[in-house]
């Protein structure tokens, strides 16, 4: 297996990606605990556009238990991999399929916003409401100031009850109505609006950039948003940073330093009062 895989490196390097994931694929047919190849063939699927396989074979790479610092390092970026896949699918409307692979990154990093955040978006999509719930909430949990994220969590509660009320639970249309209509006053009643969260790493730190638009708040009022970068494993680091309430509707932008003790996959915050 070794030189049938060397082979296929060698064939890669020369440009022939049709050879090289022709004998990587026959590895792996052989011995599906080789995940060198596997990696390999989930990028290689992945330039050609073959989203779905290449979220099945760096899902599996991701679930692997490593043997070492590269090993475990692969992993991560394989995680990384079934989320970028996840995206592109759900770009092409497939979002069971999408949504699926959210669930997976959930699982395995259960920080990663972006990932709680888009598979709240499939679920949305397929109006799967039960199962949004408990996604929508824990993505208000990660990015409580984020009115969009309020909103699919109202829209998830509002869809139970008017299935409901179609089925003549009252009970149950009631219970979620009321539901939503708490998260609704709560949206509305966000002091500020926090999005367009990015972070850019750096040597021992990450600078996290976001852009706050004003809302309950009045102008000038302090804002103090306390930052948590993570990765599958937890905390790396924490900073916080002070904003001035915009008027209503207008923005500013802010930015934080956070001195990180390892590589940062996502982040989250909380309204420090």
């Amino acid at each position: 297996m070794t030189e049938l895989y060397n082979e296929g490196m060698r064939r890669f390097q020369q440009n022939d990606t049709t050879t090289a994931m022709a004998m990587w694929q026959g590895v792996v047919e052989v011995d599906s605990a080789q995940m060198d190849a596997t990696f390999n063939l989930g990028v290689l699927y992945s330039q050609r556009g073959d989203h779905a396989r290449a979220g099945t074979l760096f899902r599996r790479v991701a679930a692997s238990e490593p043997a070492d610092s590269a090993a475990a390092e692969r992993r991560v970026i394989a995680l990384s991999g079934v989320a970028n896949a996840g995206a592109n699918l759900f770009g092409q409307n497939k979002y069971r399929e999408a949504g699926e692979l959210f669930s997976f990154v959930n699982a395995r990093d259960p920080n990663n916003r972006d990932a709680w955040y888009n598979h709240a978006l499939s679920l949305y999509k397929l109006e799967t409401w039960p199962a949004l719930i408990p996604v929508a909430t824990k993505l208000v949990e990660l990015d409580p100031l984020n009115y969009n994220a309020q909103i699919i969590l109202f829209n998830a509660y509002k869809g139970i009850s008017e299935a409901a009320k179609a089925q003549h639970d009252t009970a149950t249309e009631r219970r979620n109505r009321m539901q939503a209509l708490g998260v609704l006053e709560r949206a509305d009643a966000l002091p500020v609006q926090v999005d367009n969260i990015q972070f850019e790493p750096g040597t021992g730190s990450v600078v996290v950039k976001g852009v706050v638009t004003g809302a309950a708040a009045a102008a000038g009022t302090p804002v103090r948003l306390a930052f948590t970068l993570t990765d599958a494993q937890g905390s790396v680091g924490e900073a916080t940073v002070n904003v001035a309430a915009p008027a209503k509707d207008a923005t500013a932008n802010f930015e934080v330093t956070v001195p990180v003790s390892r590589p940062a996959t996502s982040w989250r915050y909380q309204l420090v009062r």
